[in-house]
């Protein structure tokens, strides 16, 4: 993967695994430990919903 800096434009709190299915969940479990970034995981099935600073999967 190589991408080691997720801070992007600052624009979101986070990181999003979007596509998520179980050959991703080593970066998944990576990203967790390190405790730096809110870290959500989403399916092609689901999606990510912000309102007034709320995040909710569905």
């Amino acid at each position: 993967m190589g991408l080691e800096n997720f801070d992007a434009l600052g624009l979101f709190d986070g990181i999003i695994f979007c596509h998520y299915n179980n050959s991703r969940e080593k970066y998944y479990t990576k990203a967790i430990k390190t405790e730096k970034y809110k870290v959500y995981k989403i399916t092609n099935e689901e999606m990510i919903i912000c309102i007034n600073g709320q995040i909710s999967i569905i």
